[in-house]
């Protein structure tokens, strides 16, 4: 098989920024693989070999199992250790590569007849990572009499490889990305709210009322083979004796109509002679159900259930979502001409009347609901871009913008973790969708070749990712028309509290990754704002600084007017004005 498979690429013209894979006949590619992989491959240009999940189906199409993501470390692939033994497998489903990763490492072996795709990969990873996409790219079908079953004979062919040993330094470290994934429906919500007034009339101890017997469980991820969703589940693990009978009663809330299985059963499954389990149909509001049953034999005890229809996952169920970049040109100068303010979050704001402020048009970051219990207005616009604030604040971001429903936010598509690990985040996933939200293109490597690229006048295509949220913030209002624009709260003055954890690479004599372990924060207006159990990272001023400086030389070339009304503080790059004269 293997060496078809060498010459069916050796005959194909395949481009050099194509990419490369296979798909064995009783296999499965999911929908949207291919664009997922194009899309993560075209959009990190160090990526030259990924995959997606361990996903499995049965000779039917029924989905058996879906597995969380997993980053294989490039050692443990190099050594030949991902062989279901010392480390996991890759699934060869939904793997691709580049065509020059091929060509280095030689291809496949033809005469490894079974654990060729091990043997490949174990190449691939002496000159790249294997990087994680969290999505189904493929699905590997189980059956019956399948090779992939015969392990002996598998690990045996991996035993009797030789391969010289690896210089683990030089290899490259894997990823995690969350750019595209695939979304399933077969984790149906729960159409049962509420479940009350149970009476079980036992056929063994007389009526039992529902505390003391009763299991409430709330909706749970299942797949083939597995329980439906249950709500109630009544046990009496005692003998019965036949001629006994059962009885329960309950009441069950419901928001929508559905079916509901109603059963009587030896172990939650195993259905009793002349009871099997039937369904009813449940309409909003309160339901009685009951179920009643008189045993024609002895038994050693019983289950009474009320549950949804057990209903398999199928490979139809599962479909490829790519989440892009918010359109943002419906905003696209829809304030010219006004002026706005764009507030840091300095302790500089603790010396200002900020009701001041109350229908102008606001610029908000971070954590500044700190601020609401001050004020009387609300921002009318909001962003947080740094990783671990964003993931840490994420639960008050959203029920802030909740409250405030016609506050527009922004966030980077994307969020990368600085933690050396490479890993992006899906922002949808920390921050999900609703109206007014919008998700930008955040672009790093704001310094690589400034001024233009570390500010952007069109963020509709990129923002250029900051040293500090003001910058983002800038380029935001500006995108949206808004000049003159006034700073304030933007101190651009840090100091690290001795309290702090420092971890991640140096930063001078400081870590990078910080965590507060007290409510002692000077930098900000509030000493909670990174209080205890916060994270943040090193604020680098000099960086911050070198990019107001940046950001300048752009804003002045467009014509376009910054003033800073900060009391304090030790930014100077642009003209100082009075706050209480704006008014």
């Amino acid at each position: 098989m293997y060496d078809a498979i060498n010459r069916g690429f050796a005959n194909l013209p395949i481009d050099d920024s194509a990419l490369m894979t296979w798909i064995n006949t009783d296999d499965l590619l999911s929908s949207g693989a291919i664009n997922a992989a194009l899309a993560v491959s075209s959009r990190y240009q160090d990526v030259s070999w990924l995959g997606g999940r361990i996903a499995q189906v049965d000779e039917h199409g029924t989905v058996l199992v879906v597995h969380p993501p997993y980053v294989y470390p490039t050692t443990l692939i190099a050594r030949g250790r991902c062989d279901g033994r010392g480390g996991r497998f890759i699934q060869q489903e939904g793997v691709f590569w580049t065509p020059d990763l091929w060509k280095r490492a030689g291809g496949l072996d033809a005469e490894i007849k079974v654990a060729g795709d091990w043997n490949l990969w174990r190449k691939f990873a002496q000159f790249a990572a294997f990087n994680t996409v969290d999505t189904i790219t493929g699905f590997h079908r189980r059956h019956t009499g399948q090779i992939s079953t015969d392990l002996n004979k598998y690990h045996s062919e991996v035993d009797s490889v030789a391969f010289r040993p690896i210089d683990a330094s030089r290899l490259q470290q894997p990823k995690l990305y969350r750019y595209n994934y695939s979304e399933h429906n077969w984790n149906v919500a729960s159409p049962v709210t509420k479940v009350e007034d149970v009476v079980f009339r036992s056929a063994t101890a007389g009526t039992i009322f529902a505390s003391p017997g009763v299991k409430l469980l709330g909706d749970t991820y299942h797949v083939h083979g597995a329980a439906a969703d249950t709500y109630l589940t009544l046990s009496d693990s005692k003998p019965v004796a036949a001629g006994a009978s059962v009885e329960a009663l309950a009441s069950l809330q419901v928001d929508n109509e559905a079916i509901l299985s109603v059963s009587l059963n030896r172990d939650g499954t195993t259905p009793f002679e002349g009871s099997q389990p039937v369904q009813i149909i449940v309409r909003p509001g309160k339901n009685v159900i009951r179920v009643a049953h008189a045993f024609k034999h002895d038994h050693s005890g019983y289950r009474v259930q009320i549950a949804s229809p057990a209903k398999p996952a199928l490979i139809s169920d599962v479909r490829f979502v790519e989440r892009r970049p918010t359109d943002l040109r419906s905003l696209r100068h829809a304030y010219k001409g006004q002026r706005c303010f764009v507030v840091g979050n300095g302790p500089s704001l603790n010396k200002m009347d900020l009701n001041l402020l109350d229908k102008e048009n606001v610029f908000a970051c971070n954590a500044a609901f700190l601020l609401f219990d001050r004020i009387k207005w609300r921002p009318k616009f909001y962003t947080c871009v740094d990783s671990r604030v964003t993931r840490d604040r994420a639960s008050d971001i959203v029920a802030m913008l909740d409250a405030n429903p016609d506050m527009i936010a922004f966030f980077p598509r994307e969020l990368r973790l600085h933690d050396g690990s490479g890993t992006v985040i899906d922002t949808y996933s920390v921050i999900p969708p609703a109206p007014n939200r919008y998700y930008f293109n955040e672009e790093a490597n704001a310094f690589r070749s400034p001024p233009d690229s570390a500010f952007s006048l069109d963020a509709n295509l990129r923002v250029a990712q900051p040293y500090t949220v003001a910058i983002t913030m800038l380029q935001l209002a500006t995108y949206l028309g808004f000049d003159p624009i006034y700073l304030i709260g933007c101190d651009t003055s840090y100091s690290i509290p001795s309290s702090a954890q420092q971890e991640g690479r140096k930063i001078g004599q400081d870590g990078l990754l910080l965590t507060s372990t007290k409510d002692d924060d000077p930098n900000h207006f509030d000493p909670s704002y990174f209080g205890k159990g916060r994270e943040w990272h090193h604020p680098q001023v000099d960086k911050m600084l070198e990019h107001h400086h940046y950001s300048r030389q752009v804003l002045d070339k467009a014509g376009i007017q910054v003033f800073n009304a900060t009391v304090g503080g030790q930014l100077e790059v642009y003209p100082r004005v009075e706050y209480t004269t704006l008014f």
